[in-house]
């Protein structure tokens, strides 16, 4: 994507990752760590809004699905935590107007 498609790509994740210009959610274990509640089905609902706004990547190292965003960065969707948690997490790999998020957790 190039220009005004990818200026409106990276408007709509940011409004998705950055509703009303704070991050999504609640703060978890760290300021980097989001924890948002709606379960499995919010988290791949987000994932796929997102997903719709770049590329699909595949990634050997990666469990789980991933999605490259214009002038962002990476996102991925794992429907398990890395620990073996039930809770699908999203990974965000991007830093938006200096504001870090590494991880979008979805409780019940």
């Amino acid at each position: 994507m190039a220009g005004r498609e990818s200026d409106e790509a990276y408007a709509k994740a940011k409004a998705i990752l950055f509703p009303g210009g704070q991050p999504v959610g609640r703060r978890g274990s760290k300021e980097e760590i989001r924890n948002v509640s709606g379960g499995s089905s919010a988290a791949r609902e987000m994932f796929e809004e997102l997903a719709g706004l770049g590329r699909r990547v595949e990634d050997a190292r990666y469990f789980g699905e991933a999605v490259e965003l214009p002038e962002i960065g990476r996102v991925g969707f794992r429907p398990v935590s890395t620990r073996g948690k039930r809770e699908p997490t999203i990974d965000v790999y991007a830093t938006i107007d200096g504001v870090r998020i590494d991880k979008i957790k979805f409780t019940e």
